[in-house]
């Protein structure tokens, strides 16, 4: 591994006009990416002449949306995804509007999948009910032969497997420190959570018939696009099982449910992923931009890299679209609490933020 750190950072959010195309033999790609930046140029037009605040937050939003589109072209985790989508692309008849549809289509049930909104649901370190890490490794393998039907049989088996650290940094779980027999020199501690790469929310809440909805929806996506495996691996308690799970110091994790940062699986060797950022990665004691992961235990299971692959698409091309930008703008606005007879300019976006979440966050 190279003794520097040389993460190329994404840009900023960026026109499909300014980005090449990478599948150019790729069935009907070429065409459906053409096809998504020729409405991003008629929604670029309608923006430059518009002086309307209303019209243009609504033309900007309708950009996101085409550009999710085309950016899932050029960053699908695989060939069938590309395809699948520049199938849907074509079909559209170069209507703008059908295009804007199917972006908020993939940016519901992909982007927001995996988008972790603050307060949505409680942190990994909060878990209600937060079990004991005491479990032997002789025990483990055994434990782990069937999936772990929750949390707290889950979590001990995961911290076991990295080893009570950090995947990325590589810091002790405090928790366990004194525990240590021998530590390195330079070791550095902190709280370690358990981390889900597909949420624990899908699976919650199913007798809700708006939600019971979202999540089959989810589930048709995910196999249209290639996963056509996941439902039966995740869904009830296995979402718990360890190929979904990792173990995240506080700062990682929570970049890493915002879509800010991602591991991307390297060609040609097991379990060695590329860490992405829309930072340095230096900015959170990541030493190196590539990892491998090992397992402690033999025969506890590690992550699946097409989960992380899938993850590392939706973060690539949440940023690159705007999206990102427009979520961080959600969380503060819904932050915001003015007094509507004061701050109607506040209290107007803050009522926006909600509604927003209220109907499109169903996790």
């Amino acid at each position: 591994m190279a003794d520097t750190v040389r993460v190329e950072r994404l840009p900023s959010p960026t026109a499909l006009r300014e980005t090449a195309f990478p599948h150019p033999f790729t069935p009907n790609a070429s065409s459906a990416y053409y096809i998504c930046q020729e409405a991003e140029r008629v929604l670029e037009d309608q923006l430059a002449g518009d002086e309307s605040r209303q019209s243009t937050d609504e033309i900007r939003t309708k950009l996101i949306k085409i550009r999710i589109v085309g950016h899932l072209l050029c960053h699908a985790p695989n060939q069938r995804t590309t395809v699948h989508i520049a199938s849907k692309v074509v079909s559209s008849s170069q209507d703008v509007d059908a295009l804007v549809i199917l972006g908020e289509w993939y940016e519901q049930h992909l982007l927001h999948l995996f988008r972790k909104f603050k307060g949505r649901t409680p942190p990994a370190s909060a878990h209600p009910s937060r079990p004991s890490f005491e479990v032997a490794a002789e025990n483990a393998a055994g434990l782990a032969q069937a999936t772990p039907s929750n949390y707290s049989n889950a979590w001990p088996l995961v911290l076991l497997r990295d080893n009570h650290r950090c995947m990325l940094t590589r810091k002790v779980h405090k928790s366990v420190y004194p525990k240590f027999s021998e530590v390195p020199p330079n070791t550095f501690l902190s709280e370690i959570q358990c981390a889900y790469i597909l949420p624990h929310s899908i699976n919650q809440d199913l007798d809700k018939p708006d939600k019971a909805q979202y999540t089959a929806r989810v589930w048709t996506v995910l196999k249209e696009i290639g996963y056509t495996n996941l439902s039966d691996l995740l869904s009830g308690q296995g979402i718990y099982s360890l190929e979904n799970l990792l173990t995240l110091e506080p700062n990682v994790h929570t970049e890493f449910d915002t879509l800010s940062l991602w591991l991307e699986p390297v060609t040609g060797t097991s379990n060695c992923y590329r860490i992405g950022s829309i930072y340095p990665i230096t900015a959170w004691q990541i030493s190196d931009e590539y990892v491998t992961f090992k397992s402690n235990v033999a025969g506890l299971p590690l992550p699946d890299p097409d989960l992380l692959n899938l993850h590392a698409t939706c973060c690539k091309v949440a940023h690159l679209s705007g999206a990102s930008e427009m979520y961080s703008e959600l969380e503060r606005d819904l932050e915001l609490d003015p007094n509507a007879s004061v701050d109607v300019a506040g209290f107007t976006r803050a009522l926006k933020a909600r509604l927003y979440c209220a109907k499109y966050f169903l996790l």
